[in-house]
């Protein structure tokens, strides 16, 4: 940042002694003001033509009337805002955005050739970036603190709208500013939403309540209307016109447009919106790479994440089920009869079974247990009264002592259905479970 303010001062600096003897004051903006040193009234070709002259003219009055020191105003008011604007825009939108506007602005031939023509150029652009700078300030404090309702920040908000209508009265370009306003507001917003939300909710004195968006935006564009207003008014006591006259006077100097209008080149607001284009692009550019890339990284580092876990895992996973065999040491396999009397090895298990030379002769633990069981308990009916362990030992299950079920008995009648006749003889056998009814009986009427 060093680098860049040296370089714009000192390459305007070295541009003023190069080009000395050149200075031109084509639209007589120097005459006018010198004449204003002898209290002659300055020509009023418009807002901004008016206040140059003015200010001109109180400058010339302390350093001497002459156009080189015209020039040398001119220069510094480059260099001003140059740095202005660049500060701002770096608070706005990001540095790589100011240093990309600035730069353009810095090289443009049309922007360093208006220090030796004596015209309003300069003398606008320091105004219109210092309202920028203050829209820059009014957003990173949002951003930092919050926007609180209180006098100073009331007072803040309409002085800022003040100043940019008088800009905007001065030169159409002042209305580039109403897009950085509502950029300002949007992003108040985005930062004030959630927490002006949760202001409903709590008993807060104003000062210490934040200030809506809304609010802040009626205040900025009722100030600009003031000072709008007051600058025309201002006009009118030079003038004598009314205020309508004077508004329609105002309107008039849109005629001219897209050329020369309000008293700036139409090169200055071309140079301005390619320089804020290409500035405002690159830092949208950057900021989009910056954030795939840190989407990558946090991809690429929950990766890595779960590779680690995925080692570590393997690392305290127990042995597939074909190595299980494998890592069985030999004494285990080896085990006898002296182990409890509820454990049984298989004897014939040989030492080339389980070898890891001979992978295709490694048996899985359900080979293992179907080879003991054959070998060592003879029958499948043995097979139900052993299982085998993961280090290939067999054990016997244990005797159930609870009771088992008792063995079922098939009961069978030992007597006709017919029989039932001899206990009641008048029903009929076919009928044993039919009992016919008289129509006439009432044996269901108590």
């Amino acid at each position: 940042m060093t680098v860049w303010l040296s370089v714009a001062a000192l390459s305007r600096i070295l541009y003023f002694f190069l080009a000395q003897g050149k200075a031109v004051d084509t639209y007589a903006y120097c005459a006018n003001a010198i004449a204003g040193t002898g209290n002659a009234e300055p020509v009023l070709t418009s807002g901004l033509a008016y206040a140059y002259t003015e200010t001109l003219s109180k400058l010339l009055g302390r350093l001497g009337g002459d156009l080189i020191q015209s020039v040398e105003i001119q220069t510094f008011l480059q260099i001003a805002w140059l740095v202005v604007l660049f500060f701002a825009i770096r608070s706005l939108w990001g540095e790589l955005a100011g240093y990309v506007t600035g730069t353009i602005l810095l090289v443009s031939p049309f922007v360093i050739q208006t220090i030796n023509v004596i015209e309003p150029v300069n003398f606008f652009m320091l105004h219109w970036a210092i309202v920028l700078l203050l829209y820059s300030v009014f957003r990173s404090h949002t951003a930092k603190k919050g926007w609180y309702r209180s006098n100073t920040g009331e007072l803040f908000l309409i002085f800022t709208g003040f100043y940019m209508g008088v800009v905007c009265t001065w030169n159409y370009l002042g209305f580039l500013l109403l897009a950085v306003m509502v950029y300002v507001l949007i992003q108040n917003q985005k930062v004030l939403g959630e927490k002006l939300w949760r202001q409903k909710n709590l008993d807060l004195e104003e000062k210490e309540q934040l200030m809506p968006v809304g609010s802040q935006g009626f205040i900025l564009i009722a100030g600009m209307l003031v000072g709008m207003f007051a600058t025309l008014m201002k006009y009118t006591g030079l003038t004598g016109w009314t205020i309508l006259e004077q508004f329609f006077w105002w309107q008039d100097q849109f005629r001219d447009f897209p050329g020369r209008c309000q008293d700036v080149p139409a090169e200055m607001p071309v140079w301005i919106i390619i320089a804020f284009g290409l500035g405002i692009g690159s830092q949208m550019i950057l900021t989009i790479y910056k954030q795939k890339r840190s989407e990558k990284r946090e991809y690429e580092e929950i990766l890595r994440k779960e590779e680690q876990e995925r080692r570590r895992f393997e690392e305290i996973e127990p042995a597939e089920p074909e190595d299980d065999l494998k890592a069985v040491p030999e004494d285990a396999l080896n085990m006898v009869d002296d182990e409890p009397e509820n454990v049984i090895r298989a004897e014939n298990t040989s030492k080339d079974a389980i070898s890891t030379d001979a992978p295709q002769n490694a048996m899985s633990k359900a080979d293992a247990s179907a080879t003991v069981s054959e070998e060592n308990m003879g029958d499948t009916a043995m097979q139900d009264d052993y299982f085998t362990t993961a280090d290939g030992r067999v054990v016997k299950f244990l005797d159930n002592p609870l009771p088992g079920p008792k063995k079922h008995i098939k009961r069978e009648m030992d007597f006709e259905i017919n029989d039932v006749n001899d206990i009641k003889p008048d029903v009929k056998a076919e009928d044993d479970f039919d009992f016919e009814v008289d129509s006439n009986s009432d044996f269901d009427f108590q």
